[in-house]
């Protein structure tokens, strides 16, 4: 199965979207990897783009301005199709 396919998959699964109204999206879509520890989204920054875990977690968190540590919001794993 293909990246788009499996992105397809999971509209259809998640939100009942039929492939030929997913096709009308392609050329919108990339395929883009990220190595450990990467940021998709920059501290202070509008995210313009949604994403697609295939593989690994996608870790979701703030940073405490007094303490300057780091809590967790949510992590959510690949989804498994």
């Amino acid at each position: 199965m293909t990246d788009f396919e499996l992105l397809a998959l999971a509209f259809k699964q998640f939100a009942g979207l039929p492939g030929e109204e997913f096709e009308k999206s392609l050329p919108y879509w990339k395929n883009e990897t990220f190595k450990k520890w990467d940021f998709y989204n920059e501290h202070r920054s509008v995210c313009k783009y949604l994403g697609f875990i295939k593989k690994g977690v996608f870790r979701s968190y703030v940073i405490d301005e007094k303490t300057g540590e780091d809590k967790n919001v949510f992590s959510t794993p690949a989804t498994n199709l």
